[in-house]
């Protein structure tokens, strides 16, 4: 398996290009009908429906896709907390909610009549990254 590389947009495996895609991070709840779900960070795909072939060996790839009802739906990881790639994957999350922060701040000097907007945002990211690092020790 070639070498995977976590960016703040995306994934690549070796010198490929750039797949690009989002992070969510996850703490542990239970669903309504009981069942327990670890802490983890969700992948998105973002440009493409699906991931390389090197991404799908090294995760379990989520796709429910129906061609027979015309649903289709993007790729989609949970990678969590016990997976050997977890840190990096976590870390590419941070690096995702960091430069979203670094967005917002810039928006908000430019724009300051929607100040109030770029706060409510500004807010979740920071959220984010302190419940990840939280629950990541």
């Amino acid at each position: 398996m070639s070498k995977l590389r976590f960016m703040w947009n995306g994934l690549k495996v070796g010198k490929g290009a750039l797949q690009r895609a989002h992070y969510s991070h996850q703490k542990a709840w239970v669903t309504h009908a009981g069942k327990s779900i670890p802490t983890h960070v969700s992948i998105y795909a973002r440009s493409c429906y699906h991931f390389s072939a090197e991404i799908q060996e090294a995760f379990i790839v989520e796709n429910d896709s129906n061609i027979m009802d015309d649903y289709f739906e993007k790729d989609s990881i949970r990678v969590y907390d016990n997976h050997p790639l977890y840190a990096e994957v976590l870390a590419a999350f941070i690096a995702q909610e960091t430069k979203a922060i670094a967005r917002i701040e810039k928006r908000m000097i430019s724009k300051p009549n929607k100040a109030y907007l770029c706060a409510r945002d500004l807010d979740a990211c920071k959220r984010n990254i302190e419940t990840a690092q939280e629950v990541s020790k």
